[in-house]
């Protein structure tokens, strides 16, 4: 994706950008949300924020406030000190300016789905790693599930809101560590206790699991409805599923070979041996399942799926809602491969992780947060864009329903960029001693294509700056 450089028409994007703000009345959320300036004149609060949000198009190589360090260059009527007093600002609610601003879009785009599409929470995290300086404040040693290595860094908790076709993220935690001999730099003692960023900061100290409770507990309290809670093996445990359910919500997550055992006939089994015990297997991609208690008691149905990277191992995944079949089970968390689509877009696009380096709590908490508003404004403007239902309701009636995206046809999407790869190896001649490097690089564009297709619409939108063709 190129990004919009400042000799292009930054007044057309500027005035695009600023028409869909004022459509989704980011300047009424910002006073709702408390954000002040601390001190100076000239240029206001949304003015400040506008600058930050759109500073990612202007150059992918620089941090905000690389772009921001003259002012005869830049084109822009701040200085770098007012920018940094904005983002610093322990007052600010960036929580509360998130979830205002997700309500707000889920609730115009919910119009341009079913009534009975099912709706989901969506809970991941992703290491945002720091590699310079141990004077960042709350930098801590984490472990990366990804790399299976401790690193430098914070972890980004994100819960977000699916119907099965745009993802928002709706609330997010920058977490550190809960062991304070894993912290680097504690947090300081020199800021409010009545404000923001004293509560964040005592946020970033708990567990994970703790967390992400109290972000389902906010997001449920600012409106925002749900069926089903999404999540990956790790959160997959009895105490938190019990901790969900008790808030009215459904749970449908992976399961995978760990010391939980659940109640089936009479006996307490793991689950390979639960495998094992369950007859009637069948030959397609769902091989069985089997309804059980977990040892706190809880019904749950367990669905043994086919794992087509190794055709003879199979994928577990559990729902506590008894009432859906196993293939509407498997379709429901498909939907979850969405939350992993929006950490990559994220981290390539809007620069989360790497558009600041400084060391205060705040400043990185305003940058985190405003990388999920990027995304959540970007996804509001590609659905009614790209749905027709957004253009009136002369659609609204006749449109045939979007389709959720089918768990098995995720995966095929990925593993079908390596059919044909054989065959072009063999063509460019690479089956020989000495040629690993080619071959990796036709690897990465396989993957790199099959992800530009799924994340087009951010191509689409920044090269046109056709941003605001919305249906009011």
């Amino acid at each position: 994706m190129n990004t919009i450089s400042q000799n292009q028409s930054l007044d057309k994007f500027k005035s695009s950008l600023q028409q869909l703000f004022s459509h989704l009345g980011v300047n009424v959320l910002l006073k709702q949300s408390n954000f002040k300036k601390r001190a100076g004149y000239g240029t206001s609060v949304s003015e400040l924020f506008f600058m930050v949000f759109a500073s990612c198009f202007f150059s992918r190589n620089k941090t905000v406030y690389g772009n921001f360090t003259s002012t005869k260059q830049s084109n822009v009527c701040t200085s770098k000190s007012a920018l940094y007093r904005f983002l610093s600002n322990e007052h600010n609610n960036w929580r509360k300016l998130l979830l205002l601003l997700s309500s707000r879009v889920i609730s115009k785009i919910k119009s341009l789905s079913d009534s009975d599409r099912k709706l989901c929470l969506v809970l991941d995290d992703s290491v945002l790693e720091r590699t310079k300086g141990k004077e960042v404040e709350l930098l801590a040693r984490i472990f990366d599930h990804v790399s299976h290595r401790f690193v430098k860094g914070f972890t980004c908790l994100q819960l977000g809101w699916t119907d099965g076709i745009s993802y928002i993220p709706v609330n997010s935690a920058l977490l550190s560590s809960a062991n304070t001999d894993n912290r680097y730099c504690d947090a300081t003692d020199e800021i409010d206790h009545r404000t923001c960023g004293f509560v964040r900061r005592a946020e970033a100290q708990i567990k994970k699991t703790t967390m992400a409770i109290d972000l389902i507990k906010q997001t449920l309290r600012a409106g925002i409805v749900a069926d089903y809670v999404l999540m990956d093996t790790w959160f997959t445990t009895e105490p938190f599923i019990k901790a969900i359910t008790d808030l009215g919500l459904d749970v449908i997550g992976m399961v995978k070979q760990m010391k939980q055992r659940y109640w089936y006939n009479g006996e307490q089994l793991n689950l390979r041996k639960l495998y094992q015990a369950i007859p009637n297997k069948r030959g397609g991609d769902i091989i069985c399942s089997a309804v059980v208690k977990t040892k706190n008691g809880i019904k749950v149905r367990i669905v043994f799926i086919r794992n087509r990277n190794a055709r003879r191992e199979y994928l577990a995944l559990l729902s506590t809602d008894l009432d859906i079949s196993e293939e509407d089970i498997v379709r429901q968390y498909a939907k979850r491969w969405l939350i992993e689509t929006n950490f990559r877009a994220q981290k390539q696009y809007f620069k989360l992780g790497t558009e600041t380096h400084a060391r205060d709590y705040d400043n990185l908490i305003a940058f985190m947060t405003m990388s999920s508003i990027r995304y959540t404004v970007m996804e509001f403007s590609r659905r009614y864009n790209e749905d027709p239902r957004s253009l009136g309701s002369l659609f609204r009636d006749t449109s045939e329903q979007l389709e959720d995206i089918p768990f098995i046809t995720a995966i095929e999407s990925l593993m079908n960029c390596f059919t044909n790869l054989a065959k072009e190896l063999d063509e460019a001649k690479l089956l020989k001693k000495g040629c690993i490097a080619k071959v990796e690089q036709i690897i990465n564009e396989k993957l790199s294509s099959w992800f530009t297709g799924i994340c087009r619409y951010l191509q689409d939108v920044f090269s046109t700056y056709n941003l605001c063709k919305i249906s009011i």
